[in-house]
């Protein structure tokens, strides 16, 4: 296998040039490694969508030496050994070889060394298959594979490096999953015996981690899939109790991400789970907002199918007239009253009053709020086809001078 020839043909032409940056440095004072899911990705064929590097040798010296190139822009470095690196608008992230402690279990990872031999450093990491290095600046063309990825990567098989590996980051659970669907690869026996044993250690997460890790599976292309795994291994009640998700995501409409999709459906489907979910879990205002518009939403359309829109009341109107139009599609794809939902649309359009805040004061109105209550009533009349006309909206409000 000539590794140089693979990633020549799948890395991006971006990476490939700071990577040929990187092949100049004396490897007799710094090792420079292309790690994890690039070199994965990249061993099947796929292009990946970001790049991993690893370093063995000084990290300040290197990073000045670095940025002695016109293109290469460091802008951040942190006590951890680790930069983000801006190279031709392309963030690229490297980091200083370690290795990691886990104390207590579950908690983030603490440093215990830097610098050190690249096959420590990939001791760290969550899965074989995530596990192998290429040296970039080393004319050996040789993979460093201690943990024999490429022959996991070849039976397609996602597998724990060590025994504690779920223990130290109980996280790697969500990832087993996300990558044996993102890849149709299998999850090895053991170490699905492994998952399933030590899931109850996702309760040892912070929400905000678990949280995260949810969202980007929800980012993956098949998140139902990802989902609905997620129910059968029983992981997914530590945060939400739900039985199955019959979900088609590729409705969502723009501007609605994968996991609000996924709480609105839950809004949708049972809204009495979700005061605890949101007051414990996730206590986002933006969500929570969306949430109480699906309600609002849902409880207008209870109203139609029993009254139509006859005599709308105007408290119902009040709930729904500020509610974006996306939130409409979301309850109209998960919800089999398209009609209804398309006609309540057009109708809040309409419901817009030819006349103005400036129209109404020339009526002989002079409070602000008395205006904005009157171009409500204005709003709600027309909404209920009271109204049609300009002179019709001026004879409704001149009912209202004193």
């Amino acid at each position: 296998m000539d590794i140089n020839k693979l990633i020549d043909k799948y890395l991006p032409d971006t990476e490939k040039e700071f990577i040929s940056i990187l092949g100049a440095f004396d490897d007799q004072i710094y090792e420079i490694y292309l790690v994890g899911g690039a070199i994965r990705d990249i061993l099947l064929g796929i292009p990946p969508n970001e790049i991993d590097l690893a370093l063995k040798g000084s990290f300040n010296t290197f990073l000045k030496e670095l940025e002695k190139n016109s293109k290469v822009e460091i802008i951040q470095v942190t006590e951890f050994g680790t930069a983000k690196i801006n190279f031709k608008g392309k963030l690229i992230d490297i980091a200083n070889t370690r290795t990691e402690a886990y104390i207590p279990k579950g908690s983030l990872p603490k440093i215990n060394q830097l610098s050190v031999d690249i096959k420590n450093d990939l001791r760290r990491r969550d899965f074989t298959i995530n596990s192998i290095a290429y040296c970039i600046n080393n004319s050996n063309n040789n993979l460093i594979d201690p943990y024999n990825g490429l022959s996991d990567i070849k039976q397609r098989l996602i597998r724990n490096i060590h025994i504690e590996s779920f223990s130290d980051d109980p996280t790697r659970i969500f990832r087993a999953i996300k990558y044996s669907l993102r890849l149709d690869f299998n999850i090895e026996r053991k170490t699905s015996s492994e998952l399933k044993s030590k899931s109850n250690l996702i309760n040892n997460l912070s929400k905000y981690r678990i949280l995260n890790e949810v969202k980007k599976s929800l980012d993956e292309k098949n998140p139902e899939k990802i989902i609905n795994k997620l129910i059968q291994l029983n992981i997914f009640r530590y945060f939400f109790d739900i039985s199955n998700v019959n979900i088609n995501f590729n409705k969502s409409p723009k501007g609605i991400t994968n996991y609000e999709y996924l709480i609105l459906y839950f809004t949708y489907k049972d809204e009495g789970k979700l005061p605890n979910y949101l007051n414990n879990f996730d206590n986002s205002k933006s969500l929570a907002k969306k949430v109480d518009h699906l309600k609002n939403i849902n409880h207008v359309v209870a109203y139609i199918l029993k009254n139509d829109f006859n005599d709308f009341p105007p408290e119902l109107y009040i709930k729904i007239h500020k509610i974006p139009k996306q939130l409409f599609n979301v309850f109209k794809s998960f919800n089999k009253n398209g009609k209804i939902i398309s006609d309540l649309i057009n109708k809040l359009t309409n419901s817009k009053p030819f006349l103005n805040f400036n129209d109404i004061k020339k009526l002989g109105f002079k409070d602000p709020k008395e205006i904005a209550n009157l171009l409500l009533k204005l709003e709600i009349s027309k909404f209920n086809n009271h109204l049609v006309s300009i002179k019709d909206e001026e004879d409704f409000i001149k009912k209202f001078i004193n």
